[in-house]
């Protein structure tokens, strides 16, 4: 014979505890509509951000590795990171830092359901931001998430014209802090 058989007899035998039964639900289930209702938005930033960033993340390793089997490895998001500070390339190794840092963002939103996004959680971001985006004052989180995407997502793209620009500007800037 089954559990579920016995079903009378066990609603029987509860029924002296369904208050206190009743009592604790109604106290799980208002915690629950307060996580619930909690504002998602911020969340929905953070995840969007992210995944643009880990597209870009892939399309570099691609560009860069063509003979690697990027989609057979299936790497994480920190895996990737950790690679991306391997990487000789000036332009990686500004945003890199930032990067890191939207990852950590992202995993203690995937984590708390609780979890804030103050400017204090994006220093590395902030500090990119300083430079790419210089004069540009930020007091929004979400503004900061975006614009250092944007810039995160730039900085990554692989394009022979493009890579020697920014060659060239990096040569001259050396050239420039030390003069011979």
């Amino acid at each position: 014979m089954r559990d579920v058989d016995h079903i009378d007899a066990v609603v029987a035998e509860l029924r002296k505890d369904l208050p206190a039964i009743e009592r604790r639900f109604n106290e799980e289930n208002e915690r629950f509509k307060v996580l619930l209702a909690a504002d998602r938005s911020v969340i929905a930033h953070v995840l969007k951000y992210h995944l643009i960033v880990e597209v870009y993340l892939n399309r570099y390793f691609e560009m860069r590795y063509p003979n690697l089997a990027w989609d057979e490895a299936e790497l994480r998001f920190t895996q990737k990171v950790n690679l991306l500070t391997s990487q000789s390339d000036a332009r990686v190794a500004f945003v890199a830092p930032g990067i890191k840092e939207l990852n950590r963002i992202r995993n203690k939103f995937g984590h708390q359901l609780d979890a804030t996004l103050g400017l204090s959680d994006q220093s590395a971001m902030l500090r990119c931001l300083a430079v790419a985006r210089a004069g540009v004052e930020y007091n929004d989180p979400t503004r900061v998430l975006h614009d250092f995407a944007t810039v995160a997502c730039t900085f990554l793209t692989v394009d022979p014209d493009i890579e020697r620009v920014f060659q060239l500007a990096f040569e001259r800037a050396r050239q420039a802090s030390h003069p011979r």
